[in-house]
C-alpha cells in the first residue's frame, strides 16, 4: 500500500479503533495519542497538497481535492482541541470517532473509484450517525433521522453508480469520463440526479436538509462544529463539483446546470427565512448552515470557472466561520447553560474573546468586506452574471439566473438582519440577570475560535493574491466581472477608522455611563427589549404566514413526506391482511388473471 495512504487513512482509522476499545475512564493518554495522529495525518495532507505525490492505483491528487485534503485534517485538529476542554468527562470514544472520520474522509477525498467511493462514504454516514447519537442521550430521535435521510440518499448513490457501471463498463472517473459521451442521455440523467441526491444530503441542501435543525437542539456542539458545519459540508459539495466536472463534464446552460441554479437559490432564500424567526442560537446557526450550501451550489451550477471556482472558496469560507459560530455559541453556552437568545445579553465586556470571535465570523456569513465570506460570494455574483449575460440565451433561462441573482444578494442581507439579532441579543443591549456572574472560557476554549476567525480575515484580504492563486485553482480563472481589490479596501476602511478615532479624540466630548432607559425610566430584566422578539412581524404577512405554518407542520419535511407515506402504505396492507378467506381469494384470482393476460399477449 502506498506510504502517503497508510499515513493520511489506515493510521487514523487503526488508531481509531483502538481508542473505541480503550476504557473511558483514561482521558489524557488517549488525548495525547488522538493529538499526535491529528498532528502526523496534518502534516502529511500539506505535504501532499503540496507535491501531490503519486498515490498508486485507485487514488490520486489533483487542484480539486487537494486543498480540500487540508482542511478535512484542520478541522479534525482543532475540534480535537475544543472537545478536550469542552466534555467533563473522558471521552475516549468520541476522540475515536473523529479519528475514524478523518481517516476515511481522506480516503474519500482522494479515491478515483466509484465503487471505493460508496464505500467510504457509507461509512462516514455511520460515523455521523455514532457521534451525533453519543455525546447526548437526547439525540437519539435526531440520529435515526440522519441515519435515515443520509442512508436513503447513499442507496441513490449506489444507484447512479450502477447505472454509469452498465452504460461504461468501469469505476474509474477518467475512464467513465471518456466514454460518457456515446452514453444515452436519459440514463446519465438519473445517475447524475442520484449523485445530486447523495451530495444534497451529506451538504444539507434542500431538500434533503432537515435533519441539519433536528440535531441542532440536542446534539453536543463540538459535533455540530465538526461534522453539519465543516466536514460535511466539505465532502458534499466536494462530490457534487467532481461529478459536474470530472465525470459528467456537464457544458454551461445545461438543463441539469440550470437545475442546480434554481435549488441553490431556493435553499438561500427558504433557510435564511426560517433562521430569521429563531429564538434559540442553536438552531438559527443550524437554519444558516442550510442557507450557505445555497451559495454552493448555486456557484457550481453555473458552470462558469468564476462562479465554480467561487462556489468551491464559499464551502471552504463557510466551513470555517460557520464551525467558528457553533464553536463561540458552545463558549456562551458552557458560561450561561442557555442559548436562547431572549435570556442573555451584554456579555461583550466579560467575554471579549468569544464576542470577538463570534463578531468576526458573523460578518464574514453575512457577506461583509473585507471578511472571507465577501469574497466568495462576489465570486458567485459574478457567476451568475456570467450566466446571463449572454445575448444569444433563451428569456427563460436569463430570468432564471436574474432571480437566482435576487435571492443570493436578498439571502446576503436577510443574513446580516439575522446576525444582528444574534450580535445585539448576546453580546450587546441590557446585560440579563440570568447570566449574572458570567466569565470568559479557558484557552482550551479560546484558540479554535480564535484560529477561525483569523482566518476569516486572512481569507478575505488574501484572496485574491494567496487564496485563489495557490489553494483553490480547480480550473483557469479568467477575467472576472468588476472590480475588488481586498487589501486596497482594507486599508481604506482602517484609515477611515483611523480618521475616525482622531476625530472623536481631538474633540474631547465628554460622556458618562449609565443604565439603560427608555424615556427617562431604568429598564428591569422583565421590560429590557430582547432580541427573540425581533423580526416577528414577518409571520404577520399573509402568504408568509402561510408558508411558515405549513413549514412548522412538516409539510416540507421530505423525511415526514416519506414517513407519512410509510404508514399509509403499512395502513393499506394491513386492511388487505385481514385473515378473512375470501379477501384472499379474491387477491388469487386479480393475479391470475393479471397473469392469464401477460401469457395471451
Amino acid at each position: 500500500m502506498n506510504f502517503y495512504l497508510l499515513i493520511l487513512g489506515l493510521l487514523p482509522v487503526t488508531c481509531g479503533f483502538v481508542l473505541l476499545i480503550i476504557p473511558e475512564r483514561w482521558k489524557k493518554l488517549p488525548f495525547l495519542v488522538s493529538f499526535a495522529i491529528t498532528t502526523i495525518v496534518f502534516y502529511y495532507q500539506f505535504y501532499v497538497f503540496l507535491f501531490k505525490p503519486s498515490l498508486g492505483l485507485h487514488f490520486a491528487v489533483d487542484n480539486l481535492n487537494a486543498f480540500i485534503l487540508i482542511f478535512a485534517g484542520l478541522f479534525s485538529f482543532l475540534t480535537l482541541i475544543y472537545s478536550y476542554a469542552y466534555f467533563q468527562r473522558s471521552i475516549t470514544t468520541m476522540w475515536g470517532y473523529i479519528l475514524l472520520t478523518l481517516g476515511v474522509a481522506n480516503l474519500t477525498i482522494l479515491t478515483t473509484n466509484l465503487m471505493l467511493l460508496l464505500v467510504f462514504w457509507g461509512f462516514l454516514g455511520i460515523t455521523l450517525y455514532l457521534m451525533i447519537n453519543y455525546a447526548s442521550p437526547q439525540a437519539a430521535s435526531g440520529s435515526k433521522k440522519t441515519f435515515i435521510i443520509v442512508g436513503g440518499a447513499d442507496a441513490f448513490l449506489l444507484l447512479g453508480i450502477g447505472i454509469l457501471w452498465k452504460l461504461t463498463g468501469s469505476f474509474e472517473f477518467s475512464k467513465i469520463s471518456t466514454q460518457i459521451t456515446n452514453c444515452p442521455t436519459n440514463w446519465l440523467v438519473i445517475s447524475f440526479l442520484c449523485f445530486v441526491v447523495a451530495s444534497f444530503a451529506k451538504a444539507g441542501a434542500f431538500p434533503f436538509h432537515t435533519w441539519i435543525p433536528e440535531i441542532s437542539e440536542t446534539t453536543s456542539i463540538p459535533v455540530l462544529a465538526y461534522l453539519p458545519a465543516s466536514m460535511d459540508k466539505l465532502l458534499g459539495i466536494y462530490l457534487l463539483a467532481r461529478v459536474s466536472l470530472d465525470i459528467f463534464k456537464l457544458p454551461q446552460y445545461h438543463p441539469l446546470a440550470q437545475f442546480l441554479v434554481i435549488i441553490g437559490a431556493f435553499t438561500i432564500i427558504s433557510a435564511v427565512m426560517m433562521a430569521l424567526i429563531q429564538h434559540n442560537l442553536r438552531k438559527l446557526l443550524s437554519y444558516h448552515a442550510v442557507s450557505q450550501v445555497g451559495y454552493m451550489v448555486l456557484g457550481i451550477g453555473t458552470l462558469n470557472p468564476v462562479g465554480f471556482i467561487g462556489g468551491l472558496f464559499h464551502m471552504l469560507n463557510n466551513a470555517i466561520y460557520k464551525s467558528c459560530l457553533f464553536l463561540s455559541a458552545g463558549n456562551v453556552e458552557r458560561e450561561t447553560k442557555t442559548l436562547e437568545l431572549s435570556q442573555l445579553g451584554g456579555l461583550s465586556r466579560v467575554m471579549p474573546w468569544t464576542f470577538t470571535a463570534m463578531l468576526v465570523s458573523a460578518l464574514s456569513i453575512s457577506g461583509v468586506p473585507p471578511f472571507n465570506g465577501f469574497y466568495s460570494k462576489w465570486m458567485v455574483y459574478q457567476g451568475v452574471i456570467s450566466g446571463f449575460s449572454s445575448p444569444q440565451l433563451p428569456f427563460f433561462t436569463k430570468l432564471i439566473y436574474i432571480l437566482a441573482l435576487t435571492a443570493a444578494v436578498v439571502g446576503s442581507a436577510l443574513t446580516l438582519a439575522s446576525f444582528l439579532k444574534v450580535i445585539y441579543g448576546i453580546f450587546l443591549g441590557q446585560k440579563s440577570e440570568f447570566v449574572a456572574k458570567v466569565k470568559e472560557v479557558s484557552k482550551g476554549f479560546l484558540f479554535p475560535v480564535i484560529t477561525l476567525s483569523i482566518l476569516c480575515i486572512v481569507f478575505g484580504i488574501f484572496a485574491q493574491p494567496l487564496i485563489l492563486k495557490y489553494l483553490i485553482n480547480p480550473v483557469k480563472l479568467n477575467n472576472q466581472i468588476g472590480f475588488w481589490n481586498p487589501g486596497l479596501a482594507t486599508l481604506l476602511i482602517l484609515l477611515a477608522l483611523f480618521i475616525g478615532g482622531l476625530v472623536f479624540i481631538s474633540s474631547r466630548i465628554k460622556f458618562r455611563t449609565a443604565d439603560t432607559f427608555i424615556g427617562g425610566e431604568s429598564l428591569s430584566d422583565d421590560t429590557r427589549p430582547r432580541a427573540g422578539d425581533f423580526y416577528n412581524e414577518i409571520r404577520t404577512f399573509p402568504v408568509i404566514f402561510r408558508i411558515y405554518n405549513l413549514a412548522e407542520r412538516k409539510l416540507f419535511d421530505i423525511y415526514e413526506i416519506c414517513l407519512k407515506i410509510t404508514f399509509v402504505l403499512i395502513r393499506f396492507l394491513r386492511y388487505l391482511h385481514n385473515g378473512v378467506l375470501p379477501t384472499y381469494l379474491v387477491w388469487c384470482l386479480i393475479g391470475m388473471t393479471i397473469l392469464f393476460l401477460k401469457m395471451i399477449r
